[in-house]
Order: C-alpha cells, then structure tokens, then sequence
C-alpha cells in the first residue's frame, strides 16, 4: 500500500479520535477513584458516628445512622455501576477506531489540509 496524504490524514484522524476516548475513560475512572473514597469517607463516619450512639445505648439512633449511611453508600455504588457501563462502551469504541465496519463508519473530520507542492513539511500544518 502506497503512501497517501488520505491515509496520514486518516491515520491522523484515529489517532486524536483514540486519544479523545482515552481520556474519557480516564475521566471516568478518576470519577469512580473519587466515588470509592467517597464510600470510605461515608462508612468511617458512619463508624464514628454510630459508636456514640451504640455507646448510649441508643438503637434507634444507630439504626438511622446505618440507613442514612447505607443510602448514601448506595447511592455511590449505582454511581461506579454506571460509570463502569460506561466505560465498557468506550472501550468498544476504541477498539472500533479506525475500522471500516465500525457503526460510525463516517469519514473522519480533518482539518489540516495536505502540503502544497513548494515543499511545504508537515510543521506547517
């Protein structure tokens, strides 16, 4: 296969569309980092928390302390849930970039144009 401008421009292409997704998946995996230490944060205060009620004696207290907690916890765990389907359909568009018979089989937008004939270097783009 020959060496055309279409298929650097195209080559190009996946390769800024593969960095895009990369860093997507790198948004949502620091999401879920900050979720999970969000759920230690949630349960050592609930440990906290609940230790002075336990130590009083007040069930009711530790009762609604753990499901306070526990929603929140909840809440966080269907959050990383999401984050995680989310991150799977990145990762088959990855694995997607750059082939023909991906979904999205649309030409890729460039923006460069190719060097013209007086010699120009690709830092002129």
């Amino acid at each position: 296969m020959s060496w055309t401008w279409d298929s650097f421009a195209k080559g190009a292409a996946d390769a800024a569309e593969t960095t895009r997704l990369v860093a997507i998946k790198g948004a949502k995996q620091a999401e879920i980092m900050y979720k999970e230490r969000n759920i230690t944060s949630t349960t050592q205060q609930f440990g906290v928390d609940c230790f002075a009620a336990m130590e009083a004696n007040d069930q009711a207290r530790a009762a609604s302390l753990f499901a306070a907690a526990k929603r929140e916890v909840d809440a966080y765990r269907a959050d990383i849930a999401q984050l995680n389907r989310e991150i799977d359909g990145v990762n088959v568009e990855i694995e997607n970039v750059g082939r023909e018979d991906a979904a999205s089989a649309a030409p890729p937008v460039v923006r460069a144009t190719p060097p013209n004939a007086r010699g120009a270097s690709l830092q002129d783009l």
